[in-house]
């Protein structure tokens, strides 16, 4: 879905792969999770619109210019190879906390 930010700053938003930032004036092919898209049509600000181009969006780097790791088996991966115990039905954003935690040990 493409997301347009019409304020005058940075807006984030829960996609089904992580958080995403959307710059003023930009607008960004994301795919949001459900309860993202519902909050998102209250904001005056935000436009949604259009269909998702899933290669464009996937490779797009987020508001530092790197590319997050967004492929939840990778980071399952790399939570086991930490020896972080989580649930199976963890959100991504919870597991990325965990496994940016055990590394800043």
């Amino acid at each position: 879905m493409q997301v347009t930010n019409n304020s005058k700053r940075v807006e984030g938003f829960h996609t089904v792969t992580g958080f995403r930032q959307v710059k003023p004036g930009e607008t960004r092919d994301l795919d949001l999770s459900d309860e993202a898209v519902k909050l998102a049509k209250r904001l005056p600000y935000i436009a949604l619109g259009g269909a998702k181009d899933k290669a464009k969006s996937e490779t797009q780097p987020n508001a530092e210019g790197d590319t997050p790791i967004d492929d939840r088996d990778e980071l399952k991966a790399q939570a086991d190879e930490l020896g972080i115990d989580y649930a199976k039905n963890i959100s991504t954003d919870k597991l990325r906390e965990m496994i940016d935690a055990k590394l800043a040990e």
